[in-house]
Parts: structure tokens; C-alpha cells; sequence
């Protein structure tokens, strides 16, 4: 019974150290529709709000906001983008008022929740793209502690069955 009760100890301790995901508010947000496909029906995008992420490509500080590339990939359960899966398109992430471009550098992983009413056309290298453009209302930056919390194996029950 001792053991018992030290084996659910440490699980609670390795627990402690999950990472927990970020507090966005994802209530009414459509989760489904991707960059790709927004951008080729912008309609598509709706009035809800969506939730995106993905690797920062560039960040630009324009007059009054900031303006940040991403290439998105699928969210994994914490909401953080799953580099290692297919991308799903890119997007542009229009942020009011200043976000240092130090700390939103190429490479980096973001979140963001917003709405998107508009394309707008740019070159990625020497083709022509339609990025929709998210107007962010939450935004979240990966730190590499938050990847490095999250555990890296998991406990299952499972049964047996032979005849």
C-alpha cells in the first residue's frame, strides 16, 4: 500500500510539470477552417472568431501596428503549433500598437485569435499570394520552456483479450 501511495505521489509531481496551455478564450471560435482554405473563399472565415498558429516567417512594425508573416500548422491539444505536421497556409497577423520584432523573430511560435474580413496580396519569393488577414484580439508567443515542460510519455490502461 506504501508503494501504491508513492507511485501516485510521483505521478502528481510529474503532473506538476505539464505544461498547461495558454489561457486564450476559444469559445465560439471556428478551430476547423485553415489559412489555405481562407484565402481561397474569404467568406469561408465567417464572423467567428478563428484560431490560428504557426511559425513567425517576418514581423514588420508599421505606423500604428504590427504586421506579422506566419506559416501555420495544425494546433496540437495545447494549442501550440505541430511543427511537425503538413503546413496549412500562411497568414498575416495584424497586431495594434508595438510588438518588439526581437522577441517575434522568424522561427518563433505564436497563437493568435482574431477575425479575418480581408485578403491581401503579396509576393512569398517570386509568386504571387492571397494571405487572409487575421485582426489578433488574443496573442500568444511560445517560449521553449513551454515545450520542454510538456512530458514526453504518457500512461494508458489498456486490456488484453485472447481466446
Amino acid at each position: 500500500m506504501k508503494r501504491l501511495g508513492l507511485l501516485f505521489s510521483g505521478l502528481a509531481l510529474l503532473s506538476a510539470c505539464a505544461a498547461n496551455p495558454p489561457v486564450l478564450d476559444t469559445d465560439n471560435a471556428n478551430m476547423d477552417l485553415t489559412p489555405l482554405e481562407a484565402g481561397k473563399d474569404i467568406a469561408a472565415a465567417g464572423q467567428s472568431p478563428l484560431v490560428w498558429g504557426g511559425v513567425v516567417v517576418s514581423a514588420t512594425n508599421l505606423e500604428k501596428q504590427t504586421q506579422l508573416e506566419i506559416l501555420s500548422y495544425p494546433l496540437n491539444r495545447y494549442l501550440r503549433p505541430d511543427t511537425n505536421r503538413t503546413p496549412t497556409g500562411r497568414f498575416l497577423i495584424r497586431h495594434e500598437g508595438y510588438l518588439e520584432t526581437i522577441d517575434y523573430a522568424p522561427g518563433r511560435k505564436v497563437t493568435a485569435v482574431g477575425s479575418v474580413k480581408n485578403l491581401q496580396n503579396q509576393k512569398v519569393g517570386e509568386a504571387s499570394y492571397d494571405f487572409p488577414v487575421m485582426q489578433d484580439q488574443q496573442l500568444h508567443l511560445w517560449t521553449e520552456q513551454d515545450e520542454i515542460a510538456q512530458p514526453r510519455f504518457n500512461f494508458g490502461f489498456g486490456v488484453v483479450l485472447t481466446n
